[in-house]
């Protein structure tokens, strides 16, 4: 073959090795497309689970052989562990896949270590000795207990929630007394994780209809009054709040103690007195911010004048109510 030829040959190779490169730094899904779609059809269509078990490893070597695109490492090794997990053959890629994600995705980090959890248990649920699988399971349910605990320590009440009921399947079976002291970890938490879920359903629907103000109204007292996280309601203050009074109220009420003046720490005083006006079982902690907020305020107003008369009064009235 003459060498202008084999240049030639060589030059398209290349291009054909370098066009999805470019692709896939601009959009990681094209560029799956462009080099895996025909094949990922193909396995979808295959009824053969042992497809989509050599699919997904294919998948994983090729994120691991990928040094030059973070995004698209991420987005093959997603790929892998979805095919992977379909079948008993592919659990273990899966796994992999997941174990990689925990690593470079830090903000996804609970989600992949409780699917590497999921895919663990499959795993040990498929074994053919009994004896063996039943002990493996027992251990499975002490590492969704601890797993839940983590979630619950973290404020993840929701996710708590649902690793616990998973650990209450496996220990129905195998463990029955443990059974009931999971039950009663889960009953401890199902308020927070009920609030945990309406949250993120309000979240999900303001993503969507960002000007739904019955949405935003609804998040902002979940956030500020049934969860008592002014540090979170804060953080939703720009689309959530009513006016800018509110807005300025959010906003400080997110900020330490020691850091605010007298005319915010009357404000925020008020402001949590009325909160506490239909709050439920929330009202105590309402009250208790309140009067946080007017004992500083008469901690740093040396003055004894009309001002300070009137927040003793209204403290003397918050610390009544809090009374048995």
């Amino acid at each position: 073959m003459e060498g202008g030829a084999l240049r030639g040959i060589v030059v398209t190779a290349v291009a054909v090795v370098l066009l999805p490169l470019a692709v896939r730094a601009a959009d990681p899904e094209a560029a799956f497309e462009h080099q895996f779609g025909a094949e990922a059809s193909g396995v979808r269509a295959s009824r053969d689970r042992g497809d989509d078990a050599a699919f997904a490893a294919k998948l994983v070597q090729a994120a691991d052989d990928l040094q030059d695109d973070p995004r698209m490492k991420v987005f093959l090794y997603e790929k892998a562990y979805w095919f992977g997990i379909k079948g008993p053959r592919g659990r273990k890629t899966a796994i992999q896949a997941a174990r990689r994600l925990m690593e470079l995705v830090p903000g996804k980090k609970d989600f992949w270590e409780e699917k590497v959890l999921m895919a663990d248990f499959l795993v040990v649920a498929e074994k053919k000795d009994s004896g063996d699988r039943n002990s493996l399971i027992r251990k499975m349910v002490t590492r969704f207990v601890a797993l839940a605990d983590a979630r619950a320590a973290e404020g993840k009440y929701a996710r708590a929630a649902d690793l616990y009921r998973e650990a209450i399947r496996g220990a129905s079976y195998f463990d029955p007394k443990r059974k009931a002291a999971i039950v009663d970890k889960l009953k401890a938490i199902s308020a927070r994780a009920e609030v945990d879920q309406r949250v993120r359903r309000l979240k999900q629907r303001l993503k969507a209809e960002p000007a739904n103000k019955a949405a935003a109204a609804a998040l902002l007292r979940l956030l500020l009054v049934e969860m008592d996280d002014p540090k979170a309601a804060a953080e939703q203050a720009v689309l959530c709040a009513k006016d800018e009074t509110e807005k300025r109220l959010l906003l400080v009420a997110g900020m330490k103690l020691k850091h605010l003046p007298e005319k915010a720490l009357l404000a925020l005083g008020n402001w949590y007195t009325d909160l506490a006006t239909g709050a439920g079982p929330a009202r105590g902690a309402m009250l208790r911010r309140a009067k946080t907020y007017y004992e500083r305020y008469l901690a740093v107003h040396a003055d004894e004048d009309e001002s300070r008369l009137l927040v003793k009064a209204k403290l003397g009235q918050v610390t009544k109510d809090l009374e048995p």
